[in-house]
């Protein structure tokens, strides 16, 4: 029995701790199962987190090295096209030295050319010159040769005479053929452009004129087209229309010769008007000096030359009148019947029966004249004397020429000073 008791209890000792083993068995791998995924889970979050974190450094390096890239190529791109520009600037420069001196050579050369084709000419008239002298040195070895005596013959003057002559004769002939193909067709060329040239300046002058003169009118059209018409009362447009008339007098009409002394109110119209009096008298002031400062040369001329006629006239002693005593009297007892009887009505003087007393009785009842003002001459007078004496000047000398006046015949017209 207690062998039994004792295999009972240890049967279920051991059944429970088969069972207890199961169980245990069965939490664990549930426990483990979980472990593992959780530790799997951490792993794969470190290294997710590992691998983000090396993606964001090798987007951070790849980017860093693709704008190095570019910056570099921009770079590149600028220094290479700020090459090419320079290199155009230069390339500029050089074509525009370039043609400015060409420009220069040519203004250099068209200025040259008068004292090239000079100079030239002067050389051509020189080898004329020497050609003409190498041909008489030529001519006077013919003569030499012909005049040669038989014993200078024999002794052999005569052929070294002909060697020099032939020598000579080169020597003219290239001289010759150096002036007419060398300096010759040299001064033509030059002439020829010289020629060439006056007639480009002479046609750039006149097309010049022929612009300026088309731009004058076009100017002149377009005022015309601008300007005010005026027409007249049936409608058509005014084309001559008689200008203003330009009055250049000096006028004093309505200036105030006491504007600067007299009295002036508290009032502002009367302060006013007395400034723009003030400077009303100041401009006339003004504008008297002017003329009189401009005048006072031909003044003194004119006056100090119709003094001295003046005077010429005055020393000159009159004709004597004649004698009208009879008139004087007769005039005077007239007076005197006439004052004694009764005045009825008024006498006309054309009924008069009187008759009009001559230039000299005139002058003998007339006033005595106040003596002239040589200074008080005007102008228009004073022209007139100049052309009247220019005139009998002119008469005088067509007389002591033996020429006649007609006047059905055109006056021939005589210098003064003849």
């Amino acid at each position: 029995m207690a062998a039994e008791r004792i295999q009972c209890l240890w049967r279920g000792v051991q059944s429970r701790q088969q069972s207890d083993r199961l169980w245990l068995s069965a939490k664990a791998t549930t426990i483990q199962r979980h472990m593992r995924g959780f530790l799997a889970r951490k792993h794969t979050q470190c290294q997710s987190q590992r691998c983000h974190a090396a993606a964001v450094a090798m987007q951070r390096l790849f980017r860093g090295t693709l704008a190095r890239t570019r910056i570099d190529a921009m770079l590149r791109d600028r220094e290479t096209h700020n090459r090419k520009v320079v290199m155009n600037v230069l390339d500029a420069e050089i074509a525009w030295q370039t043609a400015y001196i060409d420009k220069l050579q040519r203004r250099l050369a068209k200025s040259r050319l008068e004292v090239t084709v000079v100079e030239l000419e002067v050389e051509l008239h020189r080898l004329h010159v020497q050609i003409n002298d190498m041909e008489c040195i030529y001519i006077d070895m013919s003569d030499q040769r012909a005049k040669m005596s038989p014993r200078a013959i024999t002794d052999g003057w005569l052929s070294e005479m002909e060697m020099k002559m032939a020598t000579q004769r080169r020597m003219i002939t290239a001289a010759k053929l150096d002036a007419v193909f060398g300096h010759g067709y040299t001064f033509k060329q030059h002439d020829a452009k010289l020629t060439d040239h006056r007639d480009q300046l002479a046609r750039a002058t006149f097309r010049k004129h022929q612009v300026h003169e088309a731009h004058r009118r076009n100017v002149a059209e377009q005022r015309r087209k601008w300007a005010v018409k005026f027409y007249n009362k049936s409608g058509k447009v005014q084309r001559h229309r008689p200008a203003p008339r330009v009055d250049t007098t000096i006028s004093m009409v309505n200036t105030n010769l006491l504007a600067t002394s007299s009295a002036t109110t508290d009032s502002s119209d009367d302060v006013i008007a007395n400034l723009s009096d003030q400077v009303k008298l100041v401009t006339v002031q003004s504008q008297l000096a002017q003329a009189t400062e401009m005048f006072t040369p031909l003044l003194q001329r004119f006056s100090s030359t119709h003094s001295a006629v003046h005077q010429m006239t005055r020393d000159c002693k009159p004709n004597p009148p004649p004698l009208a005593d009879n008139f004087v009297n007769q005039a005077a007892a007239e007076a005197q019947v006439s004052s004694d009887s009764v005045t009825t009505m008024p006498i006309s003087p054309t009924k008069s029966k009187l008759k009009s007393p001559t230039k000299a009785q005139a002058s003998l009842l007339a006033p005595p004249k106040s003596p002239l003002r040589s200074a008080t001459v005007p102008w228009s007078l004073l022209d007139q004397l100049e052309a009247e004496k220019v005139k009998f000047k002119t008469e005088q000398a067509a007389r002591k020429a033996g020429f006649t006046t007609n006047k059905h015949r055109k006056e021939v017209p005589v210098p003064s000073n003849s």
